[in-house]
């Protein structure tokens, strides 16, 4: 008969538990450096010691009327004595081109992973069959012997009888002993708020966005 209890001590349940938790560890491990190269890989660019931020131009228009013009603009004169200052024309239209320069890394989003959960689901399932083989054979045999003889006037007879029984019985027990492990592991991640040294940097590279604006007159077609 199987001896559960030694079976299930058998089990190293510390290694089992153990190996899925540190696959997990070195599952965030990765996550981090995964990070890491990113930053460096897609937000900066040159060599080593000399890194510069990569930037993202953008460049739209804009039509501005007579009225949307600030005070004290200026065009060139159409009119008049040189360099005279003069009011745009109300039928004219002026317009305004607007340069960005943005990094990159503002714009998108930071892969930082961290596991926020995990269960480690370990079972073990054990059966014993223990199975019994029986068999009998029983054998009879015998031998019937008659014999006569002649003595004066009477006969003599005799019978001689033999007989012979076999009894044979034949036994086997064995036992099967079936072992079933299934080890299931869940893990939840999600997207953690970032550090405060990558806001630091993230602050620091939208300070370093620049917008120049500038005005010219619109082509009549």
């Amino acid at each position: 008969m199987a001896d559960y209890g030694s079976e299930i001590s058998s089990i190293s349940l510390g290694s089992i538990i153990g190996g899925a938790l540190s696959a997990i560890v070195e599952a965030q491990s990765q996550a981090a450096h995964t990070t890491v190269n990113f930053i460096n890989e897609v937000g900066f660019e040159g060599k080593k010691g000399k890194r510069q931020p990569v930037y993202v131009d953008f460049q739209y228009e804009k039509t501005l009327t007579p009225e949307e013009t600030k005070p004290g603009s200026t065009k060139e004169p159409e009119s008049g004595e040189e360099g005279e200052t003069q009011k745009p024309s109300r039928t004219e239209n002026l317009k305004q081109v607007t340069n960005l320069k943005v990094p990159l890394l503002t714009m998108i989003p930071i892969p930082y992973i961290r596991v926020d959960d995990a269960t480690i689901d370990f079972n073990v399932k054990i059966n014993s069959v223990q199975e019994t083989k029986s068999s009998t054979d029983l054998t009879y045999g015998g031998n019937v012997d008659a014999h006569a003889s002649y003595n004066g006037f009477r006969f003599k007879t005799g019978i001689k009888l033999s007989a012979s029984i076999s009894n044979q019985k034949k036994s086997s027990t064995s036992d099967t002993v079936k072992r079933d492990y299934s080890l299931n592991v869940h893990v939840h991640a999600k997207q953690d708020d970032m550090p405060v040294g990558v806001e630091r940097l993230l602050d620091l590279l939208s300070d370093a966005s620049t917008v120049e604006n500038s005005t010219v007159k619109e082509k009549k077609s």
